[in-house]
């Protein structure tokens, strides 16, 4: 009789430590924050954000891209865009000033800028991260593209943006120095990014993405307003007026080898041969607006 007592009550001493063990477990497998408590990791905060943005295969976006610069009169210039996403990894921009076209092209890792019919630059423009968040559906493809850019995206912690909770992917807050993106905590909208260009060594300074003004459209969520920020001062702003969702493009619309072979000769319609360096100036001097960080 005294060995089944014992039995039992070693089977309650058993029971009672796992019931206390394994919330401890739990709970250690969880990023923790002194100050404010428990935070997801960064890459699950990223899957809920894309969750909740619900982005379609294809946008098609008119926006209105404002420049700030005082080589302008008014010190600011208004430029017409049309955008448009193919997710994965698709997007192209097309403006159009009075005398000036200009087509930028990203795919995948490739990228491609046409100027008045002339490929002047195969780089990746820094100011057009912004995108970024809007190119991928899935988790790990975005914190593949993160990583690459320079974010700990398994980093991450609690902030605060004014009165909203915010998650910060990247970085211990309240450190700014390391490239972040900033996620409502609330709605998992994202409401800023910290970019640093890969060659910021030689120069090339810090450039802020702050999403502002987000509407829903046939269930998906963008941002009608982002500004751009370059030393704590404003050099963009985006104002979308027209949201397109799965629109039709056609096969080469995405397709830089496409544009490739149409521009492979520059051909610049109605402009006198003597001209051509005055064209070269000129584009060289719109390259500079849009690319300043280039």
């Amino acid at each position: 009789m005294p060995d089944i007592i014992f039995s039992r009550d070693h089977k309650k001493r058993v029971s009672r430590a796992v019931f206390f063990i394994l919330p401890l477990v739990f709970l250690s497998m969880v990023r923790t924050d002194s100050a404010t408590g428990y935070v997801l990791d960064g890459r699950h905060v990223l899957e809920l954000m894309l969750d909740h943005l619900n982005l379609p295969d294809r946008i098609q976006i008119e926006q209105t891209l404002t420049i700030f610069d005082e080589r302008f009169d008014s010190g600011r210039k208004a430029i017409r865009q049309t955008i448009s996403y193919k997710i994965p990894g698709g997007f192209r921009s097309e403006a159009e000033t009075e005398d000036r076209r200009r087509i930028y092209l990203a795919a995948g890792d490739k990228t491609l800028t046409v100027v008045d019919g002339k490929i002047i630059s195969q780089s990746s423009e820094a100011l057009v991260h912004y995108k970024d968040l809007f190119c991928y559906r899935h988790r790990k493809s975005l914190a593949d593209h993160l990583r690459c850019l320079g974010i700990n995206v398994s980093m991450s912690s609690y902030g605060r943006q004014e009165e909203t909770i915010v998650y910060v992917i990247g970085a211990q807050y309240p450190d700014s120095a390391k490239p972040q993106i900033w996620v409502e905590k609330s709605n998992f909208l994202p409401t800023r990014w910290f970019y640093q260009p890969a060659n910021s060594a030689i120069g090339q300074d810090r450039i802020e993405f702050r999403y502002k003004n987000w509407q829903q459209r046939e269930g998906r969520w963008y941002p009608y307003r982002i500004e751009i920020f370059k030393n704590d001062g404003l050099i963009r702003k985006i104002e979308a007026h027209r949201i397109n969702i799965n629109p039709i493009f056609s096969d080469d619309f995405f397709n830089i080898d496409h544009l490739k072979a149409v521009y492979t000769a520059p051909v610049i319609e109605g402009r006198k041969p003597g001209s051509e360096n005055d064209i070269n100036h000129q584009i060289e001097k719109f390259r500079e607006i849009f690319e300043p960080d280039r």
